[in-house]
């Protein structure tokens, strides 16, 4: 019996036809989607397309797609670019489907509610693959810290400032105490006043901008004499460095 004849085989007969579903370019092939797949979508069980068949499909599509319209930017004869005839036909049947989506069949792999339902989560993958969960986490160095740490570090840095603070108000304190006393202890003789003012003080002669212990005269009138501390700085309501001629009484 040649192989010919056992297409004729009763036995043959018993076997049901297989489903048929539609291929990439729009043809009949056999083979589709199990009755229980879970990932068929479109028409009924016996024709629904897998996700994974959608997906190469769309991959061999935009991969003729690209080559095709690269082909059409550069103005290339196909010929001479050794594409084969049935890599044109292909590609001629694609622009065709391309050209006519709007007629598509909806089990075409094509056919845009196929593509945005394949790439509906798209947008979630995206942003779970972004999601960098390590820069949400703790620093490790914190992780490890005492938890007082920190806030005794912060209460010793301001109570050094204060302490700081109030050393350096001490000691201002003490030096104006200091300056004042000095002052004290100068004793003026006479003042001279007019266009050339003067003072006598312990037996010399001195003159504005003339220099005395820790002070400088800056001003001389007939009743007093005003100074000034170098390097000192007097704020408001503190007593300024001015003295008169002594009187008992």
């Amino acid at each position: 019996m040649s192989e010919f004849e056992d297409f004729d085989n009763p036995v043959n007969e018993s076997f049901e036809e297989e489903p048929q579903t539609m291929s990439l370019m729009g043809g009949i092939a056999g083979g589709g989607a199990l009755p229980g797949d879970e990932f068929a979508i479109g028409g009924n069980e016996s024709k629904k397309l897998t996700q994974q068949s959608i997906l190469i499909g769309l991959t061999v599509t935009v991969v003729a797609f690209g080559a095709l319209t690269l082909m059409r930017v550069t103005q290339k004869d196909a010929s001479a670019a050794d594409v084969s005839a049935e890599t044109m036909q292909f590609m001629t049947e694609l622009d065709i489907r391309i050209a006519n989506m709007d007629k598509m069949s909806e089990n075409d792999p094509l056919n845009p509610v196929n593509i945005k339902r394949l790439f509906q989560d798209t947008d979630e993958i995206v942003a779970a693959i972004e999601d960098d969960p390590t820069e949400k986490q703790v620093p490790l160095e914190l992780v490890q810290m005492n938890p007082f740490t920190l806030v005794q570090q912060k209460t010793a840095e301001v109570t050094e400032a204060v302490d700081s603070e109030a050393m350096r108000e001490a000691e201002r304190s003490a030096e104006l105490q200091n300056l004042y006393g000095e002052l004290a202890r100068i004793e003026i003789q006479s003042l001279v006043g007019g266009k050339r003012p003067a003072a006598f003080i312990g037996g010399d002669l001195f003159k504005v901008g003339d220099k005395i212990g820790s002070f400088v005269i800056t001003q001389i009138d007939n009743r007093r004499i005003v100074f000034d501390a170098p390097g000192f700085e007097l704020r408001d309501g503190e007593t300024s460095f001015a003295l008169g001629i002594k009187t008992d009484r």
